[in-house]
């Protein structure tokens, strides 16, 4: 799978110019392949596999076709979207792709993660996902998990907390960052007929991405919270 850039080719015809690049795949690996051109890449990813082992083999989504082009897609056919999302996103009422993109940013981003808001726009015909392959320096990182089951004390939530702390610092470390502050959220099921919502946050000065100091400002914050 690749991604790239037509816009900057000023193409006349993209549609032409991705069946002769089709043909020329074709003819020198012996390779089929879909490739669908849109003005985003969740966009282009739902033409590539529309037109997915059906001739011609390209679908062209055009930016006033975005709405009629994916109108009856379901949201878990969207690249991006899992199963568990998919499901929670049906619990509103969300299970064509019209429904998710008529909904507010505000109400997708207090209900869900940013990423559902990108692929929103995205949807929507708007660019949020760069081509670059590099990984960006995050300004932030969000370490999130759904429980498999209930979790009732103090110390289950921990248990489950080390792992995701861990797995921050890690992920500041690779990117040679250090953590200012650190904020903790949880939230009872969705699906609770008394959902709730906590959260605190530590700060730390100066910054760090030591495992043990943000081990023991986790421990602090779940304390207050719980």
């Amino acid at each position: 799978e690749a991604f790239f850039n037509l816009s900057i080719a000023s193409l006349t015809d993209p549609a032409a110019h991705c069946l002769a690049l089709r043909r020329t795949i074709a003819r020198r690996i012996g390779l089929p392949v879909s490739i669908g051109a849109a003005p985003s890449k969740t966009l282009a990813k739902a033409a590539s596999e529309m037109t997915k082992g059906k001739e011609p083999g390209v679908r062209l989504i055009r930016p006033e076709e975005t709405a009629c082009a994916v109108a009856s897609m379901p949201v878990e056919r969207v690249w991006g979207i899992g199963k568990r999302t998919a499901r929670k996103m049906l619990s509103f009422g969300i299970r064509l792709v019209p429904q998710l993109t008529a909904r507010p940013n505000g109400w997708l981003k207090g209900h869900f993660s940013i990423r559902e808001v990108q692929i929103a726009d995205e949807l929507r015909g708007l660019k949020r996902f760069p081509l670059s392959s590099q990984e960006e320096t995050p300004q932030s990182i969000q370490v999130t998990r759904t429980s498999a089951g209930p979790l009732r004390t103090e110390d289950e939530l921990w248990d489950g907390l080390i792992r995701h702390i861990l797995g921050g610092t890690a992920r500041l470390r690779r990117h040679h960052l250090a953590a200012g502050r650190m904020e903790l959220f949880i939230r009872t099921s969705y699906f609770s007929s008394q959902s709730r919502f906590a959260s605190s946050r530590a700060s730390f000065s100066p910054p760090t991405d030591d495992d043990l100091a943000c081990l023991r400002a986790g421990r602090q914050i779940l304390s207050r919270v719980f």
